[in-house]
């Protein structure tokens, strides 16, 4: 998680932006302070670029990396779609 990019660039002919996930919490605690990304960083970068956050869909397996309420309490949409890590997808509700 530490080695990748926070928030990458806009999609070519899209209005999407992929980013990582953002650590809160206890979880936040255990990165180093100029390694942290947490939701207040997501909103500040999107904002430096110019661009505004309408909907996150997060595809994590888990809700234990974020209160998703931080996101939703700025009017932002939220999504959640559980999607199992670390393997192949091939459940057809995943799969369109």
């Amino acid at each position: 998680w530490v080695r990748y990019e926070a928030v990458g660039a806009l999609i070519p002919n899209t209005r999407f932006v992929v980013f990582k996930t953002p650590l809160g919490g206890a979880l936040a605690k255990k990165i180093p302070k100029e390694k942290r990304f947490d939701v207040s960083h997501l909103l500040r970068t999107m904002a430096e670029r110019g661009l505004r956050l309408g909907l996150v869909i997060d595809l994590t397996d888990t809700d234990r990396y974020y209160d998703h309420g931080d996101i939703e309490g700025m009017c932002i949409e939220y999504e959640k779609v559980n999607c199992p890590g670390r393997g192949f997808v091939d459940r057809d509700d995943l799969v369109k």
